[in-house]
């Protein structure tokens, strides 16, 4: 049976198999929580505005890297949450992420995933908003962990 848990601290620390970051597709910083992924996982920073600048981050489409150190190796799901800076996030982006995230959790046989608050903070939607989205997308697959950064 699926599981959520509320979770609390820093994601960029969590040990899931799996990190999902949200992100502009412009490759603009996209608020404090990129900014902070940005310095945790260069390698994945660098992937990303590589693959911004050749038009490869699409609303709906997630870009996934993998990076590592002496500490161990993680997955990191970057999900589009804005098309440019400024702009607010909507329910249409969200829910177009995490149909293409429940596609990516199946592929790579995800078992744990940390999420953000996708689309809250500098994307201007409310936790309660995004919330029931996330826990109904990826609540429905079997089998797997989602540790739920507000």
């Amino acid at each position: 049976m699926p599981v959520i848990v509320k979770a609390e601290g820093s994601i960029c620390d969590d040990s899931s198999d799996a990190i999902v970051s949200d992100v502009c597709c412009s490759g603009a910083p996209n608020g404090p929580l990129h900014k902070l992924f940005a310095k945790r996982f260069p390698i994945n920073e660098e992937k990303y505005k590589k693959a911004c600048a050749d038009g490869k981050i699409k609303p709906g489409k997630i870009f996934s890297t993998t990076e590592g150190d002496m500490f161990g190796a993680w997955h990191i799901l970057n999900f589009p949450t804005r098309v440019k800076p400024g702009e607010p996030s909507s329910e249409e982006l969200i829910l177009a992420g995490l149909d293409d995230l429940v596609k990516q959790v199946k592929l790579y046989k995800i078992k744990t995933l940390a999420v953000p608050a996708l689309g809250c903070g500098a994307g201007k939607m409310k936790f309660d908003q995004v919330q029931p989205l996330i826990e109904s997308k990826l609540g429905a697959i079997e089998g797997l962990t989602v540790f739920l950064y507000k």
